[in-house]
């Protein structure tokens, strides 16, 4: 008898035999294991990507946080982006993966603010940490906003979830830039 766990036997072979059909249903992967495991390799790659600059540790420079974090506001603008149209779309499967994305890089942001790390690069507005607690707030809301349209997306509502990510974009991500990102920088 195999472990649990273990599987030898080709799951989807049209010659296996009964003993062979046996192990693949003993295989069989716990609910919830499966297209979203694809879900979780993401996610925790884009956290040990996160690891370094994120800690705010001491070995980091204000130039690392600064690109760590242009990197990560990039992500989820993507994100953003492929979230709406996946709604848009009506593919709220699809779309639950940008949202828990968007939750998990959204725990990354305060780490990747460090009191005064701003830079020639930057255009994050001294603002930030003198107003520290609305930017918490802005942060917090994103992350509630993003877990509200995992549960439409899982509902398959699609007005819903289409609105809901209207409301998340406008509310959370262009509020915070409009109070504590400064213009582009001119070349």
């Amino acid at each position: 008898m195999l472990a649990r766990g273990t599987c030898r036997a080709p799951l989807w072979s049209e010659t296996r035999s009964d003993d062979e059909h046996a192990v693949s249903d003993r295989c069989r992967q716990p609910k919830g294991v499966g297209r979203s495991a694809a879900t979780w390799i993401v996610l925790f790659s884009m956290i040990g990507m996160l690891g370094g600059c994120a800690t705010g540790g001491p070995m980091a420079t204000t130039e690392q946080v600064v690109t760590e974090r242009q990197r990560l506001m990039k992500q989820q603008g993507a994100n953003m982006q492929i979230l709406q149209a996946k709604v848009k779309a009506g593919n709220l499967d699809a779309a639950a993966v940008y949202v828990k994305t968007l939750v998990v890089t959204s725990q990354q942001i305060l780490q990747l603010f460090p009191k005064g790390s701003t830079s020639d690069r930057s255009r994050a507005k001294p603002l930030i940490w003198e107003k520290w607690s609305e930017f918490e707030g802005y942060v917090s809301s994103l992350q509630t906003q993003a877990m509200h349209v995992a549960d439409l997306a899982r509902k398959q509502d699609k007005a819903s979830a289409e609105a809901a990510v209207a409301e998340m974009g406008r509310t959370t991500c262009v509020a915070c830039h409009d109070a504590f990102r400064g213009p582009p920088h001119r070349s």
